[in-house]
């Protein structure tokens, strides 16, 4: 679904076994070596003038946002560029990163030629801020839908750190609503 629209929802962590449990008729759960939670870690990139936050803060209809993502399931990481439509539709592109690097190296020249041709804000740089949290994926037994339930929130920058503690944010993505 690298094509997609979604919906998020903020949601109490301890209702996720329930949600899990009333959705195991329409849904399988997402099992990669024998784990159903994977720890994502996100790197994320911005411009000095914080484009990015500001127009998603702003609620700008069309909007990027640029990350180093690594997958803990796999030690897999991309350089991830996501675009919002002004119709709401999300598009990701992305480009694996080599293993024989940290998987928040600074970018190398094929990175940055990736970066510039689908991040459009000028001067994007690796910024300091991080975000990690546990993935549980549901995906639809009858349709091509996937709901993620992000726990664990964790948010990290060189100046302080945060969480949201007992909170989760459980996203719906479909290739169209319904």
């Amino acid at each position: 679904l690298m094509n997609r629209l979604d919906e998020k929802f903020l949601i109490l962590s301890e209702w996720i076994p329930s949600l899990v449990s009333h959705c195991s008729e329409h849904y399988e759960i997402l099992e990669v070596k024998g784990e159903r939670i994977t720890k994502y870690e996100n790197q994320f990139l911005e411009t000095p003038a914080l484009d990015s936050f500001e127009n998603h803060t702003r609620g700008r209809k069309d909007r990027f946002k640029a990350r180093i993502r690594r997958y803990g399931s796999n030690g897999i990481s991309f350089l991830e560029v996501k675009h919002k439509t002004v119709h709401g539709r999300t598009l990701k592109d992305r480009l694996l990163r080599s293993k024989n690097r940290d998987w928040n190296a600074p970018l190398n020249e094929s990175e940055w030629d990736f970066l510039h041709a689908h991040y459009p804000y000028k001067k994007g740089e690796l910024t300091s801020m991080q975000c990690s949290f546990d993935r549980c994926t549901l995906v639809s037994t009858k349709r091509q839908e996937r709901v993620t339930i992000d726990s664990n929130i964790r948010f990290q920058s060189d100046q302080e750190s945060s969480s949201l503690q007992g909170l989760a944010i459980l996203e719906v993505k479909q290739v169209k609503i319904d």
